[in-house]
């Protein structure tokens, strides 16, 4: 049988309304009312509706807008998946989604997706940020006009964006920090490899590491530093690079995309013994974990951030009592290969339905 707050609504012998304002957590309700409904709620696992249709001013057609970095990265892949999970949900509302990826990591590039988005008539904008002036300026300008633009994985200093949804990024460094020290009690090198510096994620989650090695881990030292955009095979040539120089290298931080380049070249070199810690799972990840190569990958959910995002545009725009925080925190996980046992299905269903009730206080 089908749970719904009607039936709520009959066995705690109250109204619909008075559900409505238990799972919305507002004012009005008897606390002993409150406590029979919330009781009620728990023993029959009910999750409402995320859709909220009684609470939707439904338009005929609405298209929102996503700006993603490369399509180097699996990353990508899975946010824009999430995305897609979402755009089924929604699409009895006629929602639609405009997905561009940039072709590299370039300011103007970006600029001129959001313009065009603006022209086609987008409803809100969901992007990673790149960090420059030009950027900020663009975001601020066209939130003071009262147009969402939310932020995600990557923060830029933008007062009048709707939101930012990711990880704190600095306590991923200093999580992949400690996770190295207590691989290596030997006094070793340590590479790092980056994304980009016009990405903020990138360059917190290197000052996070850089902060708690010389803190705490005073064996281990960062020799080298190495920007990859995200590909395969600049990472692949970096990583030749870094060992065949450090003859001294016990490990390496990627903080991004390009985990296959790395791993490949510490297989060809025949290296293992070279400790290897980076972000996100998908194939790859499953892959140099099954070959013994990766040691720790620490994630950030992305299909249930892609699928999250389109909601809270969805939501801020056709629903007038929703309340979005200036700030999302998406969890750090860290992951071993047993952890990637649970498919990405299970993590985005159980997540989504997490993140939503932290969000709206249910």
């Amino acid at each position: 049988m089908k749970v719904t707050s009607k039936k709520i609504a009959e066995l705690a012998n109250v109204s619909r309304g008075t559900v409505d304002r238990v799972l919305n957590n507002r004012p009005g309700v008897n606390p002993q009312t409150r406590e029979r409904v919330e009781e009620i709620i728990k023993a029959l696992d009910y999750h409402p509706n995320l859709i909220g249709k009684s609470l939707v001013k439904i338009n005929s057609i609405e298209t929102f807008g996503f700006i993603l970095t490369p399509d180097y990265n699996p990353f990508v892949w899975q946010i824009t998946n999430g995305i897609k999970k979402a755009e089924e949900e929604l699409k009895e509302f006629g929602v639609h989604t405009d997905i561009r990826m940039l072709r590299s990591l370039d300011i103007d590039e970006q600029d001129q997706l959001i313009d065009e988005m603006i022209s086609n008539k987008v409803s809100g904008i969901a992007m990673i940020p790149l960090m420059s002036e030009k950027i900020v300026n663009k975001v601020d300008s066209l939130g003071k006009k009262g147009f969402p633009i939310i932020t995600f994985n990557s923060q830029i200093n933008s007062k009048y964006q709707l939101c930012f949804v990711g990880q704190d990024h600095y306590k991923g460094g200093v999580c992949a920090a400690n996770l190295m020290g207590r691989l290596i009690r030997t006094t070793k090198d340590i590479g790092v490899i980056i994304s980009s510096k016009y990405l903020d994620c990138h360059i917190n989650r290197f000052q996070g590491f850089q902060d708690r090695l010389n803190a705490r881990y005073r064996n281990l030292s960062i020799c080298m530093t190495l920007e990859n955009q995200d590909r395969d095979d600049l990472a692949f040539s970096g990583t030749l690079d870094l060992i065949e120089r450090n003859k001294n290298i016990g490990g390496i931080y990627i903080t991004g995309g390009g985990i296959s380049g790395v791993a490949n070249a510490i297989e060809y070199l025949k290296r293992k013994d070279i400790r290897l810690i980076c972000h996100d799972y998908n194939a790859d990840t499953r892959r140099y974990f099954d070959s013994k190569v990766l040691d720790f990958a620490i994630g950030q959910n992305p299909e249930m951030t892609g699928a999250l995002l389109l909601h809270l545009l969805f939501d801020y725009k056709n629903k007038s009592k929703i309340k979005i925080p200036k700030i999302i925190d998406i969890p750090l996980e860290i992951a071993t290969e047993d952890i990637l046992d649970t498919s990405q299905s299970e993590i985005y269903s159980n997540y989504r339905s997490t993140m939503v009730n932290k969000i709206y206080n249910r």
